[in-house]
């Protein structure tokens, strides 16, 4: 899997978003790392190298969509995971990224979004259409960040893991270990056709379907 990190500026925001990686143990997920540095400056390369990203100083910013794709065209891993600057991890996010690789198989899936359905962050833009969600439906899939109801087209698929719980038995607990089942809410990109939060996709699917766009 390529980790690939778009950049611009904010050397301080940079420094606890690659911290929080290798807090949470993000490298342990990836082949190769990747950081794009918009009027990049050699204190970030070297920031970047510290934390295992191979940087690329651009001069000038470049913008979203050409960093994606600049970064796209250098990616190798079979999976793309992008990432920018000021997303900062807050939990372990190896075991959403491993289940969001088997719903891929298993759904036909084409790509797996991650924000923090309990933190979700701001600015959450869609949030304005809470209880009008149809007013924008190309943006439908966003309404799980206010609700855990799965308005109609949005389906949710439940994963099973089984996590060890040593640390918490009771006294009369004979199993260590717990079940606990992960909602994905999913829907075709007819409802959820935007976004530059953190994602996760094949690589060559999104050099065949969304870069040349």
């Amino acid at each position: 899997m390529t980790i690939a990190l778009l950049s611009w500026g904010a050397d301080k925001t940079l420094e606890n978003t690659l911290k929080s990686y290798a807090y949470y143990g993000l490298h342990q997920q990836d082949t190769e790392r990747i950081a794009l540095l918009q009027q990049g400056t050699p204190e970030q390369a070297k920031l970047c190298y510290g934390y295992g990203f191979n940087p690329i100083v651009l001069s000038t910013n470049v913008g979203i969509a050409n960093g994606y794709n600049l970064l796209l065209r250098e990616a190798t891993g079979e999976y793309f995971l992008f990432l920018e600057n000021d997303w900062e991890l807050i939990d372990d996010p190896q075991p959403q990224i491993g289940l969001g690789k088997l719903i891929m198989h298993q759904l036909g899936i084409d790509i797996v979004r991650y924000r923090s359905r309990r933190l979700p962050g701001s600015p959450l833009w869609t949030k304005q259409f809470e209880g009008r969600e149809m007013d924008k439906p190309t943006h439908l899939l966003d309404s799980v960040y206010w609700t855990d109801k799965a308005i109609n087209p949005i389906n949710v698929y439940y994963t099973e893991e089984y996590l060890y719980n040593g640390e918490h038995l009771a006294m009369d607990d004979i199993n260590p270990y717990m079940r606990v089942r992960t909602p994905w809410y999913y829907t075709s990109s007819k409802y959820a056709n935007w976004t530059n939060n953190p994602h996760m996709a094949k690589t060559e699917f999104l050099r065949e379907y969304i870069a040349p766009r």
